[in-house]
């Protein structure tokens, strides 16, 4: 390939990019970052949904090297285990059975009992539902009589629940359901109403009603989990068509401080408050419990093996321990398969819901919350801005290698500034974004600084290397490319050495002045290039005079003479410059100047050297001048 670059797209190359610099007063190492750095923010700003899950699972990741330590709470669980459905049978149990159990709890002192069941139907199991098992006829009507005067065991428990100070609950469903749950304590708020800001459902799946009226506690079991099925907040209210209605988890610690009612305070900027509008926190009885403007808090888990439970069948066979029991919230739940409802914690564990709401419990009674306040996404977009901007002006100034380890530093100061305030202030900051954003932008900057560096370059080397007018190798170039062409040729008697001289050029610039005289330098590389064969090094000595080194190769159809080949080449190019005038330019008359070119040229001897083999071409030019020009003569 002919070794000559086209100097015309560079030069209009830089002359856009300075245009483009010029009009933006921005250069492009800046224009790349700039851009990506607003383009994350935005996304940050309007998070798409994978945003939200990758965040919520650092949040989980920091739980999991952390996990909340264990404090003594008067908590205690009560497990329907599989060793208790071995024991006792499959579930569910009659409810006379569920109320010996509430009857044994509270003899042991129990501040509260808590289910985490569902008693959402009849109890198959009662006298009355037998009697309508057993077959038609006279043969079973005495026996159908005196189940039927037997005590119902769904009245049985709500005896039982009623006689002592028993919580339980109801499902939450998306549509309506036959009937809203009975709403047991008394609400107060501290500004505005918290109802809009709770998480609304269409209904519930109740407790049989005489349940309900027995119970001094009412609270919705259901958890709510994020897109990825993990549980990781609980809502202390919610709401369902206009009713707000309070957790288990918040009803079990009301009814154990004996409270009759639930306090929420609220804020609202409209009213000069700063902040989100939502709620702030939550009263129960003496407990003040902060929480989002959902109502909603993060339960802080424990190792779930720190989990103690009693099983239920130890309680029903008087052998549980008093001190497990007594002065303590009891919930009572199950952990078997197939009987309890399980599901993910942020610590990646699946847990039963039963551990879900005793987690929930110690969360708040232990003060362990964890905290995301409003202003915290804000920070992190600010922070996220100063530093890509940071970056960004130091890029340019201090390089690539310094700026590097800048971006790992302020890597590593985000992650362990992430670490260090969730684990001393248990404060949820997001470094996502903040180490996506510092990678993005040094990424970006750092390799449009290498373009930037990278085109500079290459035109220091093309202008260095090359002819500026005319776009041809200068003579530097051109003689060092010629000699390590000349070692590398195999046959020397077939590597050509040409000197190319216009004819009468003085008389072109005096005639039509040295603008058109430039053109024609230039028309003639252009002609003289473009008749050349691949491999050819063309280049400008000096003035109107240029060099030609080619290995010759010659075709299958010419001769095998290096000589009659060289020969055929250059008088090839001679004919072609000859042929094509170069146009008088504004000229109406369509006038041409005829350009012709003398050639002068040799083939090194074996032991000879470039620039003797030059000075005989040099020679031969003169020979072709003297013998009338527009010739090839060989030296």
């Amino acid at each position: 390939m002919l070794e000559r670059l086209d100097k015309s797209q560079i030069f209009d190359s830089e002359k856009s990019y300075a245009r483009v610099s010029l009009s933006w007063k921005i250069p492009w190492s800046v224009m790349a970052p700039l851009s990506l750095l607003l383009t994350a923010t935005a996304i940050r700003l309007y998070e798409p949904a994978i945003g939200t899950e990758y965040r919520l699972q650092i949040f989980d990741r920091y739980q999991q090297l952390s996990p909340r330590v264990p404090t003594d709470v008067p908590i205690s669980i009560v497990d329907i285990d599989e060793g208790s459905l071995a024991r006792i049978g499959q579930w569910p149990w009659p409810r006379q059975q569920m109320a010996d159990l509430v009857d044994e709890l509270t003899a042991l002192g129990a501040a509260a009992i808590v289910f985490d069941v569902l008693f959402s139907e009849p109890d198959r199991l009662s006298p009355a539902r037998l009697a309508e098992l057993l077959p038609a006829g006279a043969t079973f009507d005495e026996t159908r009589a005196k189940l039927r005067d037997l005590p119902d065991n769904d009245q049985a428990f709500a005896s039982a629940i009623s006689n002592s100070n028993v919580a339980i609950g109801f499902a939450l469903t998306p549509n309506p359901g036959p009937r809203l749950p009975e709403l047991k304590p008394r609400y107060a708020t501290k500004g505005p109403a918290p109802d809009p800001y709770l998480l609304s459902f269409g209904g519930a799946i109740t407790a049989l009603p005489v349940l309900e009226a027995s119970a001094s506690g009412y609270g919705y079991l259901t958890h709510t989990v994020g897109t990825d099925e993990v549980i990781r907040r609980l809502p202390l209210f919610v709401r369902i068509g206009e009713t707000v209605y309070p957790s288990l988890a918040a009803e079990a610690l009301r009814i154990a401080q004996g409270a009759s009612n639930h306090a929420t305070k609220t804020t609202d900027p409209a009213s000069g408050n700063t902040g989100r509008a939502g709620l702030i926190n939550v009263r129960i009885g003496r407990l003040i419990v902060p929480t989002d403007p959902a109502g909603q808090i993060w339960i802080r888990y424990r190792d779930s093996v720190h989990t103690q439970a009693v099983p239920a069948w130890q309680v029903l066979s008087g052998e549980a321990p008093a001190n497990q029991v007594s002065g303590r919230i009891v919930l009572i739940g199950s952990s078997a398969v197939g009987v309890g409802d399980f599901g993910v914690n942020a610590l990646g564990d699946l847990t039963s819901s039963l551990a879900v709401q005793v987690q929930a419990i110690e969360t708040i009674l232990a003060a362990d919350y964890l905290a995301r306040p409003d202003w915290m996404a804000g920070a992190e977009i600010l922070f996220c801005l100063v530093l890509g901007a940071i970056l960004i002006w130091v890029l340019p100034r201090w390089g690539m290698a310094w700026c590097a380890g800048l971006a790992l530093l302020a890597i590593t100061a985000v992650l362990g500034g992430g670490w260090i305030a969730f684990d001393r202030y248990r404060l949820l900051l997001d470094p996502m974004y903040p180490v996506l954003i510092v990678v993005l932008v040094y990424l970006s900057g750092a390799f449009s600084i290498y373009l930037t560096t990278r085109t500079r370059l290459i035109r220091t080397t093309w202008l260095v290397e090359h002819d500026v007018l005319t776009g041809c190798l200068s003579r530097r170039t051109w003689y060092d490319r010629a000699i390590t062409s000349l070692e590398g040729c195999a046959e020397r008697q077939r590597f050509l050495v040409a000197v190319f001289d216009i004819d009468f050029f003085k008389k072109v610039n005096d005639t039509y002045g040295h603008v058109l005289g430039d053109e024609a330098l230039k028309h003639m590389v252009n002609i003289v290039t473009q008749a050349l064969k691949a491999g050819a090094s063309f280049g400008r000595l000096g003035g109107e005079e240029f060099g030609l080194a080619l290995e010759v190769v010659p075709d299958q159809d010419e001769s095998t003479d290096p000589r009659q080949t060289a020969a055929d080449v250059l008088e090839r190019v001679r004919r072609k410059l000859e042929e094509s005038p170069l146009p008088i330019p504004g000229n109406d008359n369509h006038q041409e100047i005829a350009l012709t070119v003398s050639i002068g040229a040799s083939f090194p001897l074996p032991l000879e050297s470039l620039g003797d083999a030059l000075n005989r071409a040099d020679k031969a030019l003169y020979s072709a001048k003297e013998s009338g020009r527009n010739r090839v003569v060989f030296g």
